[in-house]
């Protein structure tokens, strides 16, 4: 398959693994050198998620699931990575430039990739990749970002999760009920977190997603997906950050996360947020979001907001 670097036409969805044409970002992915490669990507300017922050469309979850879809064809086009194969997302670490420019005028992105590690097994096929990748819009950097991830064959996939699946294919979810500006949101639907108590340096709040989500769950999935444990993390980390600096959470902002997934979000049982404040400097706060479920660790993420000057 030949993709056109820099096309108005994004990638085919399935080799990013989504369902809806709507949430497809990448528009090519060329290798530019030994272990080095540029995606380009068209800014999810329509999406309603994406663009209900004020770093919108460089919100951390847009350039997140950008990083996360320009790897995906990297591995699939470039590397021999079959169809069926799963990406296992074991670490995240992004971060917006601080001098990063408000955006206007083109809705393209370009993003440069280069991979540190890569392991294979011993037929040759990825078992892991980490790297990292600047982020550039009209020739600013705009962001970087460091991560892992971890690649099974369906049948290791199957294997690793048997057991852990809920008898149906989805659960029965509706939803949060929590007002969206406490969490810096617009659209209800929008809004991860349900039972939000912020008590001085610290939050708790449950995990609540409705299944209809038009983004989240456009395709069919076995567990929570891991842009959504971090949107719920982000969150708590901004109603708490909001508390700490006495403004509306609607001016708070994520400005980077650093962050290890541990585990799966399963459908079966309660997924509980807590998040702490590690530090703070004038108007930027640090806070140490967890999700646990059954009393295990599935996320933990490093979370830095700022607010208002």
């Amino acid at each position: 398959m030949t993709v056109v670097q820099g096309s108005d036409r994004t990638v085919p969805w399935g080799l990013v693994h989504k369902a809806s044409v709507e949430n497809v970002f990448i528009t090519g992915v060329e290798a530019t050198g030994a272990d080095v490669y540029a995606a380009t990507a068209r800014l999810p300017l329509l999406n309603r998620l994406l663009n209900d922050s004020p770093d919108s469309p460089f919100d951390l979850l847009a350039l997140t699931e950008i990083i996360r879809q320009a790897g995906e064809v990297m591995m699939h086009l470039h590397f021999g990575v079959g169809p069926d194969t799963r990406f296992i997302i074991r670490s995240v670490d992004l971060a917006r430039e601080p001098s990063a420019p408000p955006w206007h005028g083109s809705p393209e992105l370009r993003v440069d990739l280069r991979l540190a590690n890569v392991r294979k097994r011993s037929d040759g096929s990825p078992r892991s990749i980490a790297g990292t990748a600047d982020f550039w819009h009209r020739d600013r950097r705009v962001a970087t970002f460091a991560g892992t991830t971890q690649f099974l064959d369906a049948d290791a996939y199957d294997s690793m999760r048997e057991g852990a699946r809920p008898n149906s294919a989805h659960p029965s979810l509706t939803g949060s009920r929590l007002a969206p500006e406490r969490v810096g949101r617009t659209h209800p639907q929008d809004v991860l977190v349900d039972h939000l108590s912020v008590t001085g340096e610290d939050a708790t709040a449950e995990l609540a997603l409705a299944v209809d989500h038009p983004f989240f769950f456009d395709h069919e999935v076995d567990h929570y997906p891991g842009t959504a444990l971090l949107e719920a993390c982000r969150q708590a980390s901004v109603a708490l950050t909001a508390r700490v600096l006495g403004s509306p959470p609607r001016l708070v902002r994520a400005l980077a996360w650093k962050t290890r997934f541990t585990g799966f979000g399963e459908f079966s049982a309660p997924v509980h947020c807590s998040a702490r404040v590690l530090a703070r400097d004038g108007s930027t706060v640090v806070c140490m979001a967890r999700l646990t479920q059954s009393d295990e660790v599935i996320v933990e993420t490093e979370v830095t907001c700022g607010g208002p000057e």
